[in-house]
């Protein structure tokens, strides 16, 4: 075999060694980027219980006939509800159902149930003991 070959065995040898270092490090990768977009998801899940409770006990305490707008962005579909004194919205990621709660001293009605991941406008109206959060 002349000196052209053995470049040619050498590239192919080195080239190998490249891709089965790829093929090992393959599910890392994929996996922490996983990970980072189920991390994403529940932070705005937070985030978004967390701004609601504050606007909620905000308009609570105005009194009676007040609201304010509310900006939330969502990275899942999700759902809403209001169960033993807290706000609880629930949200699926790779990893399965995922729950965030915020307590509440007031009491939170939602007229929706679910809503889709992306940016939505809520208002949030004080209406006596109970508040009312709906899509504006």
């Amino acid at each position: 075999m002349g000196v052209r070959g053995q470049v040619s065995v050498e590239l192919l040898v080195v080239m190998a060694a490249f891709f089965a270092f790829l093929v090992a490090w393959l599910p890392v990768v994929l996996n922490v980027g996983s990970a980072a977009s189920a991390d994403v998801a529940a932070r705005y899940a937070q985030l978004a219980a967390t701004d609601i409770q504050k606007s909620a006990e905000e308009v609570a305490l105005l009194g009676p006939g007040n609201s304010k707008q509310l900006e939330i962005v969502l990275q899942a579909d999700t759902e809403f509800g209001f169960e033993s004194e807290a706000i609880r919205l629930v949200y699926s990621d790779d990893s399965g159902r995922r729950v965030v709660e915020r307590p509440s001293s007031r009491s939170i009605e939602f007229e929706f149930a679910e809503l889709q991941k992306g940016r939505h406008s809520l208002l949030i109206e004080s209406a006596g003991n109970e508040v009312r959060v709906r899509k504006a």
